[in-house]
């Protein structure tokens, strides 16, 4: 199991304690953000030298499901801390989105599939292309090469995700002079009488779709059919059919055609 991640937990605008004694090498947002957390959640004064956390292990073979985990993880706190920048962009969080949403008719998923170098590489070098544009980064470490099939162990995806980021948010989500939530104009949260929140994570009304899907294809995040044509969003999308325009056919969108999770 890999020791870093928190997995089904949220990340959260709590700040849990940062040991001391931390390995320089791992950021202070790992562990302000719960990405790691103590074996002990009552232990406010957590240690590394006294062995506080779970034990590492760099050298297991990781996998694509931990990789999505940490790359979510780390947008979310982008998303909260570089609010006034844009959050984590357009294109992570919409990476983020589609990983979340259900798999499209035919797709397979395997989120235990073992991690390759240029996997690790291609989405990595969204986040510091974002990094270099924030300031936060000057150069982007993921060049292609010809181990991009070569398999990634834990230590490789700890240490590419290792990059600094503010420990805490420059303004509370909505607060005043807040342009933009979570990478949303503050426009539109009022528009739909939302308190801002994790777009990536948080699901709208409709139950399927999350609010960043809403917002980037342009629908009410308070209805399941923003076109009121009687098939939902989130199956227009997934057959191809313009969800904010009464166009779409019957027979295309047969609802016992898809599975839903």
């Amino acid at each position: 199991m890999f020791w870093i991640f928190t997995l089904g937990l949220a990340v959260t605008a709590v700040a849990w304690p940062v040991p001391s004694d931390k390995p320089a090498n791992y950021p202070d947002w790992w562990f302000q953000w719960g990405v790691i957390l103590p074996t002990n959640l009552n232990n406010q004064s957590p240690s590394w030298a006294s062995h506080d956390y779970p034990s590492p292990d760099d050298y297991a073979v990781a996998n694509i499901g931990q990789l999505k985990e940490m790359a979510h993880q780390a947008a979310s706190v982008m998303n909260a801390t570089l609010q006034t920048k844009g959050g984590a962009g357009a294109e992570i969080n919409t990476m983020i989105g589609a990983w979340t949403s259900p798999a499209g008719q035919g797709v397979v998923r395997d989120d235990y599939a073992a991690l390759n170098l240029g996997q690790l590489k291609m989405v990595a070098s969204l986040f510091y292309n974002q990094l270099i544009l924030d300031g936060l980064a000057t150069a982007n470490p993921c060049a292609s090469g010809p181990d991009d099939y070569a398999t990634v162990n834990l230590g490789q995806l700890k240490n590419i995700f290792s990059f600094s980021l503010p420990s805490n948010a420059p303004n509370p989500p909505g607060g005043p002079g807040d342009p933009a939530p979570f990478g949303i104009p503050a426009a539109w949260w009022t528009l739909y009488n939302i308190v801002p929140v994790d777009p990536t994570t948080t699901l709208s009304a409709d139950g399927h779709l999350t609010l960043w899907q809403k917002y980037i294809n342009g629908l009410n995040p308070n209805v399941a059919d923003t076109d009121g044509d009687g098939f939902p969003d989130w199956l227009e999308l997934q057959s191809g059919t313009n969800p904010v325009k009464k166009d779409a056919p019957l027979v295309q969108l047969q609802v016992g055609a898809f599975t839903t999770p």
